[in-house]
């Protein structure tokens, strides 16, 4: 993946955590991945007996020595973790090599709250066991190589509130199941082959939702008008799809982004048992978005984002007045569709907007004339725009005022320090020498040259 360093360092806290929440109860003698033990052959014993093909990084008392015998590029996911850490409630293993598939035994893990196992090469399907994880919250496969359907088990863990997906290989349409998920805050399936509908169900059941972004697939047909209810909703990206249809005029019921409802209070996890300190520092929300003709990734300011991104499908119709009552709204790509028609002339509404893009479409007719006077800050794609005149004026005050601070500054070190005083009025006065006698001779050339050409006239 790109990015990446060669060696990627292991969490060892995961294996530390689950060691930690067992020794809350009675001991009871384990197989450990890193027990102790005397000498290295002890340590590759163990390594050997746990299903490891190779270890990232060294652990404490571990020599890389060692760690450089094994082949990093071939790591896998023991198949035996639920045995050898039953208590585990954060497994994070993203942003390395990881190959095979996902181990079907991490459903036996009751306590696992966050499952994170981004950016690997991990491929297969995903595991159809998802049922008894009653406190799973976060499932993040995305960037990886699974293939095959999203399986219909994952609609039983009804604690979870974030679900990512994107960027595999995925494919078919959403399984129903997911409907059920009504504690879900984040969806995101983008960058796979899932194909279809989009369900009715989606604006339904999942009256949670605040991120819905299935970009990059092959989705066609219309906009549900169901969409319209989902009253949390901050971020909807549908671009490049294969749609049709028109905007629908109820996009203007997205309450949370017209209202700008709890701007910047965005809890991730409310409905979760409480979490100890590491587990909840370990994971936050991420989302890619397209801002400004850049594809932007959102972690810790996604609370305070609001887009809707419509852009690569086959949308017809003039735009939507009701669109523009979403005040809140901060980026708004309707480009490259089939959208004829005049720019609402009430545009200036959107008065957050920094980013609008509405270029490759039919649209015709003049930019309506308040746009200018209303959206001081946006930003429209190949269109001009002109500076705030309250900007100026900060802009003329603040030099003038470091004009003055730096004459002030200067006197008052001429007028505290008597050398420097003298150098400068000597200075001066030889300047003033200097200039006046360079003048008193360029006038009197002047003078005579005048003269002479006259008495040369005269004779």
């Amino acid at each position: 993946m790109p990015g990446r360093k060669i060696v990627r360092h292991f969490k060892w806290r995961t294996i530390l955590s689950a060691k930690l929440a067992r020794h809350e109860s009675a001991p009871v003698a384990r197989p450990s991945l890193f027990a102790t033990h005397s000498g290295e052959q002890a340590v590759e014993d163990r390594v050997r007996h746990h299903g490891w093909r190779t270890l990232p990084s060294s652990p404490p008392g571990v020599s890389n020595k060692l760690v450089r015998q094994y082949d990093w590029r071939t790591l896998c996911i023991p198949q035996n973790l639920s045995e050898m850490m039953p208590s585990l409630r954060l497994l994070s293993l993203s942003n390395n090599y990881l190959n095979g598939t996902v181990p079907a035994t991490l459903c036996r893990i009751e306590s696992l709250q966050i499952l994170d196992l981004s950016n690997n090469h991990l491929s297969g399907r995903i595991p159809s066991c998802w049922g008894n994880l009653p406190s799973l919250t976060v499932i993040d496969f995305s960037s990886n190589m699974l293939s095959g359907d999203v399986p219909m088990s994952l609609g039983s863990q009804e604690s979870l509130v974030s679900l990512h997906l994107q960027n595999n290989t995925l494919q078919g349409k959403i399984p129903m199941s997911l409907r059920y998920l009504e504690s879900l805050e984040t969806l995101d399936l983008s960058m796979n082959s899932f194909d279809g509908f989009i369900p009715s169900w989606i604006g339904e059941s999942l009256s949670s939702l605040k991120v819905l972004s299935i970009h990059s697939n092959k989705f066609e047909g219309d906009i549900p008008l169901q969409l319209c209810y989902l009253a949390s909703l901050r971020i909807l990206n549908l671009a490049n799809n294969v749609m049709t249809g028109t905007i629908p005029n109820c996009f203007g019921n997205f309450t949370a982004i017209a209202l700008h409802e709890q701007k910047g209070h965005w809890d991730y996890y409310t409905k979760a048992e409480p979490y100890v300190g590491f587990v909840r520092a370990s994971y936050g929300e991420n989302v890619q978005v397209y801002v400004k003709g850049m594809e932007l990734e959102y972690s810790g300011t996604l609370r305070f984002l609001y887009s809707i991104d419509l852009s690569g499908n086959n949308f017809v119709g003039e735009i939507s007045q009701e669109l523009m009552n979403l005040s809140g709204l901060q980026n708004l790509n309707l480009s490259t569709n089939k959208l004829f028609g005049h720019i609402p002339w009430n545009i200036g509404k959107l008065s957050s907007l920094e980013s609008l893009d509405l270029s490759e479409n039919e649209l015709s007719g003049s930019i309506p004339s308040n746009d200018a006077d209303e959206l001081p800050k946006g930003h429209e794609k190949g269109g001009t725009t002109r500076k705030d005149d309250s900007e100026m004026v900060w802009f003329y005050g603040g030099m003038g005022m470091g004009f003055a601070a730096g004459f002030v500054g200067v006197c008052s070190i001429l007028y505290f320090n008597d050398s420097w005083r003298c150098a400068w009025f000597g200075l001066v006065d030889r300047v003033c020498n200097k200039l006046w006698v360079t003048i008193a001779i360029k006038a009197n050339q002047v003078k005579r040259k005048f003269l002479r050409n006259k008495l040369e006239g005269n004779a």
